[in-house]
């Protein structure tokens, strides 16, 4: 409660909520006034939230309005009081010193960030991209490093304005603050863009903030909003880091190459933190109300995976001269990276000519006499023998890209059989990585005999390899373990692929615990196509036989009669589930696995299954959703078939489940 002999507080601020956002000028003026504060010696950086209490609060007491409140309301009494000789206090002097007319303005640009990261460097981010919009009106080189700001700084981009939290909402436990948090989502709804800042670069705050993914879902409803009524409505979600050139070094590093790759893709608003819990729960309950968690989520993936291949391919067109990569030992690595970024992301084409390009400049870098020699006879310097590394990886790259376009499939075969003849010798982790391609590109190529044999050679060397058992070694092992998989499945033998395919399964778990990613939904479409084959054939999973979850990811044994059955079409129906949420709706994994879920179900009931009768049976809620989204796959995946010839109820099979298009076959066609 507030004390009776405190100041009365007035009814509102002096300037409605959207208002108060600052001018580039302003935010520059303030943080060089600020800068033994922001940035104190012999300390790190204050962070944001101790920026708020060191520097906001106090200047904010008196009135408990928001800063910029305060600044309007110290103007406005300024103007009345009678001239005094009393030089005003160091608070009231910093209020004073904001020009009114100009700090200040309606929001343009909403900035989301989280509060644990040094507040320094989210202001010198927004003036760097305030440069670079300036930079891109004067004409100025936008692809040098961080967009061509000028060294010195010009006139701020005129008309924008940026509506900062600490500035702009009260910072004190008052009816101003629950009025300001109350508007929030009209601010950002009402602002052009909103500028998400990723600090740090490979493993983000603010994804993690339940305010932050709030403001993004109101940024995206927004854009619906305006396409609805038939207006023009682009992204409003910028991406915004210390340094653009940073990150894309940064990703040239191959050991750190999975940091944000993998940091976008757990985004997820259920998991998101709040320092209120009721704060998360309210957030949550409003985003299911809307669009969805799963929506937002897909959204938010997308958005990011676009902003960090355009980065990327930004940085590789900045000359050395500039400060770039272009011309320089990281050019090599930077465009194979962005080439298996296109290729995990689904970008084949693009895919492809950056996995071309990496493999024709490491070619020229590497000594001729060593290109086919093995890893193990090699010998070279440290530097060297790390760019021949290099070239086989994005000679592997390359193969595995021309798999999943269905393209050049005996040129992969003979390209992968030299990358496993390379890393071969070492028995490395890499020869199996290169062991389990080379079995998956034949499959493509339609040679599942040989796949087989060389699956099982490459599961015999890892399982005897003296390799210390990591969540990476297990993700690499459950490669090897599906591949043999679906190499058994194709030549019939599907008692043999369903132990292999529930083992991929558990090391994918390993590999993702207490999460779902792309690994696992790959390895459960694989034990689905096996459950379907033998369901079709009249045999069905072995007794007690049931999927591997979380829990059993460690190969505990459980007793079978608490296992729930394990069923073609509740498998894909789980695989279905982490692609539509991971992939989005129309990419090419989520419409194999929606069809499969579809066909498994409509195949379960065509030979009879009853609702009523077996706990195996799809529920009919379950059944009707997945036909309706199995219709939408099937136009997807059979654009001509317009007459609908090709029986529905035929299952599409996949031997590579990378591209459905071109592994896939009907078991049913019409004659």
């Amino acid at each position: 409660a507030m004390a009776s002999d405190a100041p009365a507080l007035a009814a509102t601020e002096p300037l409605t909520c959207s208002d108060r956002a600052v001018s580039a000028n302003f935010l520059r003026r303030y943080i060089t006034t600020h800068a033994s504060a922001l940035e104190p010696a012999g300390r790190a950086p204050l962070k944001t939230f101790e920026f708020v209490s060191e520097l906001i609060q106090p200047v904010t007491a008196d009135s408990r309005f928001s800063w910029a409140g305060a600044a309007a309301s110290a103007h406005a009494e300024n103007s009345v009081q009678e001239e005094t000789t009393t030089p005003p206090s160091s608070a009231r002097a910093e209020l004073l010193d904001a020009n009114l007319e100009v700090d200040f303005g309606t929001a343009t640009d909403f900035v989301s960030h989280a509060w644990d990261g040094p507040f320094i460097a989210l202001a010198r981010a927004v003036l760097a991209h305030d440069d670079r919009v300036t930079a891109a009106l004067l004409g100025q080189n936008e692809n040098a490093p961080d967009g061509g700001a000028p060294a010195v700084a010009v006139s701020a981009a005129p008309g924008r304005f940026y509506w900062f939290d600490v500035f702009a909402i009260s910072q004190h436990a008052s009816h101003y603050q629950h009025d300001d948090l109350q508007l929030l989502g009209e601010v950002v709804g009402a602002s052009q863009r909103t500028l998400l800042f990723l600090e740090p670069w490979h493993s983000p705050h603010m994804l993690t903030r339940i305010w932050c993914l709030y403001e993004v879902l109101r940024s995206l409803q927004s854009v619906d909003e305006a396409a609805a009524e038939g207006e023009e409505a682009p992204s409003k979600l910028v991406m915004l880091t210390g340094s653009t050139q940073a990150v894309a070094e940064g990703f040239a590093d191959t050991e750190r190459y999975g940091d944000l790759h993998t940091a976008i893709a757990a985004i997820d608003v259920r998991k998101a933190n709040a320092t209120v819990e009721l704060d998360r729960h309210m957030i949550f309950a409003e985003v299911e109300a809307s669009v969805g968690c799963a929506a937002v989520n897909r959204r938010l993936r997308s958005t990011m995976q676009g902003w960090l291949v355009a980065t990327c391919a930004t940085a590789l067109q900045v000359p050395a001269s500039d400060g770039g990569v272009l011309g320089t030992s990281k050019e090599a690595t930077l465009t194979m990276q962005l080439g298996r970024l296109c290729r995990d992301y689904g970008r084949y084409p693009e895919a492809e000519g950056y996995a071309k390009r990496a493999v024709s400049l490491l070619e020229k870098e590497v000594d001729a006499t060593s290109l086919d020699a093995p890893e193990s006879v090699v010998a070279c310097s440290d530097a060297a023998a790390a760019k021949i590394r290099s070239l086989w990886l994005a000679r592997d790259a390359l193969s595995g890209i021309w798999r999943r376009m269905g393209a050049h499939l005996d040129e992969s075969v003979t390209l992968q059989a030299r990358v496993r003849g390379h890393f071969w010798p070492q028995a490395s982790v890499s020869s199996w990585i290169a062991g389990g391609n080379l079995g998956r590109n034949m499959l493509a190529a339609g040679k599942p005999a040989a796949a087989a044999v060389v699956c099982e050679e490459t599961l015999h060397t890892a399982e005897n390899a003296e390799h210390p058992i990591t969540p990476e070694t297990s993700m690499h092992l459950g490669h090897v373990l599906d591949g043999l998989a679906l190499a058994r499945l194709a030549v019939g033998d599907t008692a043999g692929a369903l132990p292999l395919a529930l083992r991929a399964v558990r090391c994918a778990r390993v590999l993702a615990p207490g999460g779902n990613t792309l690994a696992v939904a790959y390895k459960l479409n694989t034990l689905g196509l096996i459950l379907a084959a033998r369901e079709a054939s009249g045999g069905g999973a072995e007794p007690g036989t049931s999927a591997p979850t979380h829990q059993s990811a460690s190969m505990t044994t459980t007793s079978p009669a608490t296992k729930p059955p394990l069923v073609a079409w509740a498998v894909f129906s789980e695989a279905a589930a982490i692609a539509r949420e991971q992939c989005g709706l129309d990419h090419a994994f989520t419409l194999c696995t929606s069809w499969n879920e579809a066909s498994a179900i409509r195949d379960e009931q065509a030979d009879g299954s009853a609702h009523e009768k077996t706990d195996s049976a799809a529920p009919r809620g379950t059944a009707m959703k997945a036909w309706a989204v199995g219709d939408a796959a099937y136009r997807a995946l059979f654009p001509d078939d317009e007459a609908g010839t090709t029986p529905r109820a035929s299952r599409v099979c996949k031997l590579d489940p990378d591209h459905p298009l071109t592994q896939a076959a009907l078991d049913a066609r019409p004659g």
